[in-house]
């Protein structure tokens, strides 16, 4: 019983631990995921929207319904140009960022999400934030 009372705590912190670094490591497997699946969306929308940028971050929410939509920031990239945040609008199809998408030139979507590693109320990475970048052929 001495024994069990003197490790059990040790043994404690470590599960929980391991249980905290396999949620992060889903997040990061959730996040990669989901830009790759919104990179794609935006390399094959040339031509169909105004806004690009909008149908490629929609994408990015569907792939990673588990991921807080609020922490995630989005760069893409559309020809050199790049664009901050969920929207690229533009007042048609030709101007713009959807003007920029010029077919067999690169689109590439940027997505960070930050990381806690905590336990027992404790975050033990508390600058950490995950990225995913995913570039594309634009179609």
């Amino acid at each position: 019983m001495i024994e069990f009372a003197l490790v059990l705590p040790v043994m404690l912190m470590a599960m929980m631990g391991i249980a905290a670094f396999g949620i992060a490591l889903n997040n990061y497997t959730s996040l990669t995921n989901a830009t790759g699946v919104a990179a794609r969306q935006l390399a094959l929308s040339r031509g169909q929207t105004t806004d690009p940028c909008k149908l490629a971050v929609n994408a990015l929410y569907g792939a990673a319904p588990l991921l807080s939509q609020n922490s995630i920031v989005i760069v893409t990239t559309i020809n050199g140009t790049i664009f901050n945040g969920n929207t690229c609008s533009s007042s048609s199809t030709t101007t713009g960022a959807a003007g920029d998408m010029t077919q067999g030139t690169t689109a590439t979507l940027t997505a960070t999400y930050p990381c806690t590693l905590n336990v027992y109320g404790k975050n033990y990475a508390p600058g950490c934030t995950m990225t995913a970048q995913t570039a594309e052929m634009i179609q």
